[in-house]
């Protein structure tokens, strides 16, 4: 059966959405801001980091519990990606931007489709 007869098309765009904002959270917490006057200079700036890494977990396991094996297979390999990915941005530019973000969103949102694809 194919993954939308499965109906595991919904989640499936869930954990990409949810994964992919989750990944810049992520990665405001953990990475250094490189730039002082950009658009997200802010948000890094004033990220509860202790709640937001809180959340991230309680998301990961919300949809776990959605997705199933599939699910959890995908946030793994996601957050492989996600720490290549902040490896190049860190050995690159320093730490992240707003652009940077941008890039790790969609980065991210693609891997998880295509991942919910092969593993459902």
């Amino acid at each position: 059966a194919t993954l939308m007869a499965q109906g595991a098309w919904m989640a499936a765009m869930l954990l990409a959405v949810v994964a992919a904002r989750g990944g810049v959270v992520a990665l405001l917490a953990s990475t250094p801001y490189v730039r002082e006057a950009g658009i997200g200079a802010l948000h890094a700036e004033h990220l509860p980091r202790g709640r937001a890494q809180g959340w991230l977990v309680i998301t990961a396991v919300v949809l776990v519990l959605l997705g199933g094996g599939a699910a959890f297979g995908a946030l793994v390999l996601l957050s492989l990606l996600y720490f290549g990915l902040r490896g190049l941005m860190i050995k690159r530019l320093g730490g992240t931007t707003g652009d940077s973000c941008g890039a790790l969103v969609e980065w991210l949102e693609a891997a998880a489709l295509v991942l919910m694809a092969l593993l459902a």
